[in-house]
């Protein structure tokens, strides 16, 4: 399915996110965009939609994306049910309702987005041994890679908490 419309991707979230709008003057790159997110996010990692958007607005704030954190924080409230775990998790980096496994998973989201290439086998064994298989840690850090990608085009672009406001209120009229 060509994502390269911006009137398809409008189709297909309900409204034309801007973060797409940085792809749009070259053909071809919305679809390949589209296609790797598709493949690593929204339910493609085998981590499930909660610890795909915790990542996402972890790594968003620690990079200090203001546009990413809005909207991954919004989705991940929507997720979570309670929105005191983004504060807790921009207050402290933690978050009281987390399980220990997603806490030691942010722990190395946080290593991978500051420190790759410090990442020890060490590292991996933390996950392994709180029972993450191998391709759910190798999906933490695509995700985590993904969106080191995203923040850097959206602040290095301009996209502002403003424009995914304006986003969403596009996609409730």
């Amino acid at each position: 399915m060509p994502f390269d419309e911006p009137k398809t991707l409008a189709k297909q979230f309900g409204y034309m996110p801007h973060f797409f709008w940085m792809f749009a003057g070259r053909p071809g790159l919305n679809s390949a965009i589209n296609q790797l997110e598709q493949a690593i996010t929204y339910g493609g990692s085998g981590l499930g939609r909660f610890r795909e958007e915790l990542i996402a607005f972890y790594v968003s704030a620690i990079n200090g994306c203001h546009y990413c954190m809005a909207s991954h924080g919004e989705f991940l409230k929507r997720l979570h049910g309670d929105e005191s775990i983004v504060f807790q998790l921009l207050q402290s980096g933690d978050a009281t309702a987390l399980s220990d496994l997603d806490r030691a998973m942010l722990h190395f989201v946080r290593k991978v987005t500051l420190e790759p290439a410090s990442i020890t086998e060490e590292d991996t064994f933390r996950l392994f041994e709180r029972r993450m298989p191998d391709d759910e840690i190798l999906a933490v850090i695509y995700i985590t890679s993904w969106f080191a990608f995203c923040n850097r085009m959206a602040d290095a672009t301009g996209l502002q908490v403003e424009h995914f406001r304006r986003d969403r209120t596009s996609c409730l009229r």
